[in-house]
């Protein structure tokens, strides 16, 4: 007998199930949950001072920035443990009355006394001298810049404060509005590095050409603007996780020991465990870009158009080594190895028109984004070379290949008159259409293409025996599908005016993006109660036609992932692309004469929505930008309001 969950406004579970929660999704949600209150005390204060130097040459200014910021905060929580129920059937025979005995005590609700959550605070001082003059139709201007930070965080490592200091130049040309160049050189220093490395110099230059300025271009209503601009820029990285000082040598901690004597005097003894090795080499990893755009505009500048194309080159990767023997014991620190190269192109459109009062907008803007490693120091067996992430998109999964769902013992099995398996009759199994032998040379069925040799059924997920042996095991996961960073991103919004009405809307979405579905298992708590779950596999539900999309609660959970970004095989990995009314708003302005009877300069009654609606295939396995993320879901809201002036 099988759990309704609930019978007169109490939750119920089995008999025979002894109380395990599985069997009761909303009793083992309530259950599971917490109230949380969190206190957090966040102060954030800043010193600004401003003194121009024209005495000394006009457009010099000095500008000193000093800044305290501190956050501290506390939780305390409880829960409430609902009442549960046994049940089982009623000697009378009357399926809807069944016999119902408590199985724990009420008890009140608990309350935990605040505990600590976090805290930190920061130091900041940061001096500027800044230059800006004309001298007839050339302009200049320069900045020079020197900052200095000290964070204070426990959870920071070895609890040290966290140093960082910097300075940063730039030099700018302008000819006429014609021709503007720029030149910037940041100097920056970490903890995280040796002498002789510990400070890193990162240029940029950048330059523009304004062709409609220039005298030859004769000035019409067609293209009234036309710029072309590039750049080059440097930029360092430091950080690998939470790691510090990765030049020191060995450093050591105490959460090991050696149990001495015999087994009736035994003796404990505290020791040291080497925690990791330094590299006295490493340094900043770099990040050179190259960007080259146009910005437009045509028909009196009510459509501009501007499009850019970037390059950047990843080089010196903080990283750690993926070839390392396992006879090495030592843990190792990061490395400068990896090299990736991401390209891609920007674009933004922007539309006003008025016609008769009738006042119209569109902006759109997107984005194509895609990337490639070069170099990342793995261990790439010999015939597994597929692998390998080098030469492949940043963040692509290595997965099992997932060929949809059985879903009939025929599958497996020859079947007799009665539609019963005759199990001394396997399937055999196909490869490119035809039947093959494992690596022992015997034939392959069907039914031993479990993953790690499970037992399949109907209902189990289909995966692809990738490199031929018969076996199904972690030599056939193979790096496909998208990441979860999508490779093209769009927005857009537009609306309009008139006679006192406004509405506007706002659009956004990706493509080219795939996530995880699951955190954890589903037909477990919360998880059983997803969208999706109400298609689970079932051979009635098959045979009746209903529409399947997850596999049997008895999926081989071994072959499944967890996360966004470990899907486990491409079952599981799901395109979540979308598009979604993330915002609209209608407004209407009442009119001035109205309004000054009433002494109020203006006023404005709207009306506003966010996250309205969604647009995805994803939807049924949650939100798609969140997916494989157990957590609150996507909210819903609606504002009205009143915007007065006086």
């Amino acid at each position: 007998m099988s759990s309704p969950g609930l019978v007169n406004g109490k939750y119920v579970v089995p008999l025979n199930a002894n109380g395990d929660d599985r069997y009761n999704p909303m009793y083992a949600t309530e259950n599971s949950n917490y109230w949380n209150k969190t206190n957090n005390s966040i102060l954030n204060s800043a010193v600004l001072a401003t003194y121009k130097l024209d005495k000394i040459t006009q457009g010099l200014q000095v500008r000193v920035i000093g800044s305290y910021d501190s956050y501290f905060a506390s939780r305390s929580y409880g829960r409430y443990l609902p009442l549960l129920y046994d049940m089982r059937p009623n000697p009378n025979g009357d399926p809807l009355d069944p016999i119902l005995s408590q199985r724990n005590e009420l008890q009140p609700p608990t309350i935990n006394s605040d505990f600590f959550l976090g805290k930190w605070r920061k130091m900041y001082l940061e001096g500027t001298i800044n230059y800006n003059r004309s001298f007839g139709k050339h302009a200049v201007s320069g900045m020079l810049l020197a900052n200095r930070e000290k964070r204070f965080d426990p959870n920071l490592q070895f609890q040290l404060p966290a140093g960082y200091q910097g300075t940063t130049g730039r030099l700018g040309y302008n000819y006429n509005g014609k021709y503007l160049f720029e030149y910037a050189v940041t100097y920056n220093g970490s903890e995280n590095f040796p002498e002789g490395s510990r400070y890193g110099l990162f240029p940029s230059y950048s330059g523009s050409w304004i062709i409609t300025n220039e005298g030859f271009y004769q000035k019409n209503d067609i293209v009234s603007f036309l710029k072309l601009r590039g750049s080059y820029g440097e930029v360092g990285n430091d950080r690998i996780g939470g790691a510090r000082y990765l030049y020191l040598p060995d450093t050591w901690k105490n959460n090991t020991g050696y149990t001495f004597g015999d087994r009736n005097t035994p003796r404990y003894i505290n020791g040291v465990d080497e925690a990791a090795l330094g590299n006295p080499n490493v340094t900043w990893e770099v990040s050179k870009e190259i960007n080259l755009a146009v910005d437009t505009r045509f028909f009196r500048s009510k459509l501009s158009i501007t499009y850019e194309y970037f390059i950047r080159n990843r080089s010196d990767i903080l990283s750690y080594r993926g070839t390392v023997p396992s006879i090495v014991a030592a843990n190792l620190p990061p490395y400068n190895l990896g090299k990736v190269k991401s390209w891609g192109h920007n674009f933004e459109v922007r539309y006003n028109e008025n016609i008769g009062g009738f006042n119209f907008f569109l902006n759109a803007n997107g984005a194509i984004q895609r990337n490639k490693i070069i170099f990342r120091d793995e261990a790439v067996f010999p015939g597994l070379e597929y692998q390998a992430s080098t030469g492949r998109p940043n963040g692509q999964q290595l997965l099992l290949t997932a060929d949809g769902l059985y879903t009939s013992w025929s599958q497996f099995y020859a079947i007799d008159g009665n539609g019963n398996p005759i199990l001394s009759q396997p399937v055999l199994a196909l490869k490119d259409g035809k039947t093959y032998n494992d690596v022992n040379g015997n034939p392959v069925y069907v039914k031993d293409l479990g993953f790690g040799g499970r037992s399949l059924q109907p209902g189990d997920i289909r995966l692809v025996d990738v490199n031929g042996d018969g076996l199904i095991n972690e030599k056939d996961r193979v790096r496909q599908g998208y990441s979860t960073a999508p490779i093209y991103s769009y927005g857009v919004t537009l609306g309009f005016r008139f006679k006192g009405f406004d509405v506007s809307a706002l659009f956004a979405g990706m493509a080219g993006v795939a996530r995880g579905a699951m955190n954890t298992y589903h037909f477990d708590k919360q998880q059983a109660l997803f969208d999706v779950d109400m298609y689970r596999f079932s051979l009635d539900r098959y045979n009746n036609g209903d529409q399947i999309i997850f596999p049997s609660p008895s999926y081989d959970k071994g072959a499944s992932g967890f996360g966004a970004e470990n899907a486990g095989n491409t079952y599981f990995l799901i395109n979540t692309s979308y598009t979604r009314l993330q915002n609209m708003t209608i407004g209407y302005t009442l009119t001035k004469a109205f309004m000054t009877r009433l002494g109020v300069k203006s006023a404005r009654i709207y009306v506003n929505g966010d996250n309205l609606y969604t647009w995805s295939k994803a939807k049924i396995w949650g939100d798609p930008e969140n997916l494989g993320n157990q957590g609150y879901p996507l909210y819903k809201t609606y504002n009205m309001g009143v915007n007065l002036n006086f």
